[in-house]
């Protein structure tokens, strides 16, 4: 019987020590982390719109960020009020269009924190000297983006919420080159 109760006493003075409380509470941390992307969901990004042949579609990609300084003086211009979430981290949509072959901004809006009021716009005469190289004759034109864009517009077929990876009823792919449309192609999916 005292051997017994020495062993108990000795097992207790074990996990009593700092060492193998810090391995438990390790080990149970790991635990967690193991766990977390099962409660983990990511959000897709909020779109922008761009308009097609006279017709709104989500546009799958933010050009003004193909330019970091020019994000960066947009960002700093619009007001510090605005709304902003894991979707839409710096709290403005851009609408654009394409015409005469090229890509446009049309305006900016920006949801304001007060829930209760109306979205404020930006229009292209109010944004000239954020995009002062690329505004000429009442038109910002994006010059500083070449690259691929894909729209979309219809139910959402796929959504694997992270970034713009999902897919809808019809998609416009377009090739951009300097702000002009090289290519542009329609898929229904």
């Amino acid at each position: 019987m005292f051997s017994l109760l020495r062993f108990r006493n000795r097992i207790i003075n074990i996990c009593n020590s700092d060492s193998i409380m810090r391995s438990i509470h390790t080990a149970a941390f790991l635990f967690f982390l193991l766990l977390l992307p099962l409660s983990l969901k990511a959000t897709s990004l909020a779109s922008d719109f761009i308009y097609i042949d006279g017709e709104r579609w989500n546009l799958l990609w933010k050009p003004i960020y193909e330019d970091s300084a020019l994000a960066k003086r947009l960002i700093e211009f619009l007001p510090k009020e605005r709304t902003v979430s894991t979707a839409d981290v710096h709290g403005f949509t851009a609408h654009w269009i394409i015409k005469d072959g090229y890509l446009y901004l049309q305006k900016i809006e920006i949801c304001r924190l007060d829930q209760g009021k109306e979205p404020l716009f930006f229009d292209v005469d109010e944004l000239k000297e954020v995009f002062a190289p690329y505004y000429k004759h009442g038109r910002i034109c994006a010059r500083w983006f070449s690259g691929e864009l894909r729209a979309g517009r219809g139910k959402i077929i796929r959504n694997q919420l992270l970034g713009f990876d999902r897919d809808q009823e019809e998609e416009c792919i377009m090739k951009v080159k300097k702000g002009k449309i090289i290519r542009k192609r329609v898929y229904r999916n």
